[in-house]
């Protein structure tokens, strides 16, 4: 998985909840920091089922999730059409979708 890290929720709201609070609480840790010495995340999230094999979590829902890491902005999070459609209205700041 490189540098990257994968984690289950059992609730869309959840995951997108700890990924807010992850951000923030980031920010804040670098905000003391040089630029040069900055962790900046970029985090994806999807709803899916996934397979559990050992240690081993993958499926097409990961995937997504994968690909959506990478088309997120430093320091931002994005999420699939899935999960906003599940968290929509029920969090604040209310999610933006970009084009």
């Amino acid at each position: 998985m490189g540098d990257g890290v994968l984690m289950e929720f059992a609730s869309a709201v959840n995951a997108v909840t700890a990924a807010i609070e992850l951000q923030r609480r980031m920010a804040d840790a670098n905000s003391a920091l040089p630029t040069t010495r900055r962790i900046v995340l970029h985090i994806g999230i999807n709803l899916g089922d996934i397979v559990i094999e050992g240690s081993d979590v993958y499926s097409n829902g990961v995937n997504i999730a994968a690909r959506s890491e990478s088309l997120a902005k430093p320091g931002a999070i994005y999420v699939s059409r899935s999960i906003h459609d599940q968290v929509n209205r029920k969090l604040e700041p209310a999610l933006t979708i970009s084009g």
